[in-house]
């Protein structure tokens, strides 16, 4: 099988979804398929295929995306907090980054993350089965780092609304015990 991994997040990076995916890659070409990692690179300024350095200026799509969507939320929805904006514009960003890449090459699509899952559900080819590994709850993860102030506020209703449609938006989910 020739099998998509997906990150939004930096790939590699210190911790546990760099080390599952490099892992996990590593036990699927030893038994004899073909792997490619889309993620974001180290230095966040483009896209690539970590494996065979295939590389998008995230530049060269961003401009585009944040245009038209600040002008969606301008005219539909002002009130909308710019953090929320930024967090839509950054998953359409993946999206195009995922389709320029050529997503229907592949027999299994497998992400790691609720931005890359709801990313790839909404673009991947409808008969290509998506996989998603979550490696944690990244609502709580926001109110610890205290990008969200609190449970009352819209942008903890919309990361709340982001963990859901990440979490459901693929045929099989993996959710990592700890501890």
């Amino acid at each position: 099988m020739k099998i998509l991994m997906s990150s939004y997040f930096n790939l590699p990076h210190v911790g546990g979804l760099s080390a599952y995916v490099d892992t996990l890659k590593q036990e699927l070409e030893n038994m004899g398929h073909e792997v490619d990692v889309l993620a974001h690179h180290p230095d966040m300024q483009k896209y690539y295929m970590s494996n065979n350095d295939r590389t998008l200026d995230k530049s060269k799509i961003k401009d585009l995306v944040y245009e038209k969507v600040f002008a969606y939320f301008e005219q539909n929805m002002p009130h909308v907090d710019p953090w929320i904006r930024r967090r839509e514009i950054e998953r359409y960003c993946f999206e195009v980054a995922a389709v320029s890449f050529g997503l229907n090459q592949y027999d299994l699509i497998h992400t790691q993350d609720i931005v890359s899952t709801k990313a790839l559900w909404r673009v991947k080819p409808a008969g290509t089965p998506l996989v998603s590994t979550i490696h944690g709850c990244l609502a709580t993860e926001f109110l610890y780092t205290g990008d969200i102030t609190g449970k009352h506020t819209l942008p903890w209703k919309y990361v709340s609304a982001e963990e859901r449609y990440g979490s459901t938006s693929s045929n099989a989910t993996i959710l990592l015990r700890t501890g």
